[in-house]
């Protein structure tokens, strides 16, 4: 065991029963298997000063804790008031309820774009203008992200709903989504939606309690011929009328079929669909104002959503510069704004979801950066944007005796697990914390992760107790 005070063991108890009364500093034992894998910051935010810190300035890879720097630089660049404009266009003449031309469907990233919103743009769209039948095609555009973020850190299951990107014209993430019925230990697929696609059930029941917060966590999606994927895995029984997504990835063709079943229905004939750019000489008829970054950050936060997170990092590039190229422009600009207050020199961003084996961060930086958005007018709405425990999100079924008083961001890749937020204790006192650990196992109840978790939870102890 190693601790911060090279002092006898007895000693180490009467400094840290001092140090607890007094609210000076802290005393962490660090198990003998997290030594050299953990990184901890502590600042007292009341006085501004640090409480604790243990490897504070060695650079950590982050998985979703990398979703608080995206915040805060969204935030300072688009504010929470920004969102997303999709619209449709024409081009040519109409005469007799006939348009000839091309008609337009322009996304501008809108990540809430779904089924329903598409459909009913296409019928005021047939309700202004009258239009029965189109000579032309139709256009999708989704040109406003022209480049592809990078992930360094790629998800195995590509066609699971961890592995969605981003797009300028993204209806339903792109996401098909298929309902589970567990009953007597059998496990069926109702009624699933897929577009074409079979599904081989492949799926057997879980004995057990076992929580289920997303099923997909528990589901293996594998492509086995050419329209057929396999769905295996082991699901408990709290899975049950809770859906699987299964990603069609951005290759429009998901996107094409909605789109075509929508003008079907609003009883608009057309030839045919395909992707291409819109002319700037078109008569633009509608546009859907998306949903704002204050309903998108909770969501991203609290349920640590990979595609809200990369269409933030991706609209810097398409809405603050003059987009040449999306992505580099993207990442020059989140670079600039994090310059503009801090000396991050370790920091990488890369898609800002933290998908990645390059966007690192020491605790020391997380928990200054978490200092600058305290003192900000942001910072009630950030901090409620965190998970917090016993409240829907990834720490639903964690630390429950913190809740409203622990808000954390959580991160975990197989390798990493992560905690960055804000603790406010029993006496009022309000802390900013950053503890992550690299190169440990967190696939499962491994031992290292139940020390991390324990560390926390020892952590959070002594804090509550200060004054």
């Amino acid at each position: 065991m190693r601790s911060d005070l090279n002092v006898p063991k007895i000693s180490k108890l009467l400094i840290l029963s001092f140090l607890i009364k007094t609210g000076a500093a802290l005393e962490i034992i660090i198990p003998d298997a997290l030594e050299n894998k953990v990184a901890v910051s502590v600042i007292d935010l009341n006085t501004n000063k640090s409480v604790y810190s243990y490897h504070p300035d060695k650079p950590m890879l982050l998985a979703s804790n990398m979703k608080v720097v995206t915040s805060y630089v969204a935030l300072k660049k688009l504010g929470w008031d920004f969102n997303w404009h999709t619209k449709i266009a024409y081009s040519g003449n109409i005469e007799n309820n006939v348009l000839n031309g091309n008609i337009y469907i322009i996304g501008g990233g809108d990540p809430f774009l779904n089924t329903s919103t598409i459909t009913n743009m296409i019928q005021s769209f047939k309700n202004d203008t009258g239009i029965d039948i189109i000579s032309g095609k139709i256009i999708l555009d989704n040109s406003v992200f022209n480049t592809k973020p990078k992930n360094s850190e790629l998800h195995p299951e590509p066609y699971a709903t961890y592995s969605v990107e981003p797009d300028g014209l993204l209806i339903d993430n792109d996401l098909t989504m298929v309902n589970i019925k567990i009953k007597n230990g059998k496990i069926s697929l109702v009624k699933p939606n897929t577009l074409g696609l079979k599904l081989q059930n492949n799926l057997k029941y879980l004995p057990g309690k076992a929580s289920c917060r997303n099923a997909n966590d528990y589901v293996t999606i594998k492509k086995i011929a050419k329209n057929t994927l396999s769905l295996s895995g082991s699901l408990p029984q709290k899975c049950n009328k809770k859906e699987i997504g299964i990603y069609f990835g951005d290759d429009f063709s998901y996107d094409k079929k909605i789109i075509a079943k929508s003008i079907a229905n609003v009883g608009i004939r057309y030839d045919s669909i395909e992707s291409g750019i819109a002319p700037a000489d078109i008569n633009i008829i509608l546009t859907h104002n998306s949903e704002s970054i204050n309903t998108l950050l909770p969501i991203m936060n609290q349920m640590s959503n990979n595609t809200y997170a990369k269409t933030l990092f991706m609209s810097l590039g398409a809405f603050k510069t003059n987009n040449s190229n999306t992505y580099i422009n993207s990442v020059n600009e989140y670079k600039k704004t994090i310059a503009e207050a801090f000396d991050f020199p370790e920091l990488t961003p890369e898609n800002g979801a933290g998908l990645s084996r390059h966007e690192k961060l020491s605790a020391k930086h997380m928990t200054q950066l978490l200092q600058a958005i305290y003192s900000s007018s942001d910072y009630q709405k950030f901090r409620l944007s965190l998970p917090t425990p016993g409240e829907s999100g990834t720490l639903e079924n964690d630390f429950k005796t913190y809740h409203n008083q622990l808000y954390v961001k959580t991160g975990t890749l197989d390798d990493v697990k992560a905690y960055s937020g804000y603790f406010t204790n029993s006496n009022d006192h309000t802390y900013a914390i950053s503890i992550i650990a690299n190169d440990i196992k967190t696939n499962g109840s491994t031992s290292e992760l139940t020390d991390f978790k324990q560390l926390l939870i020892s952590l959070l102890a002594q804090l509550n107790k200060n004054k």
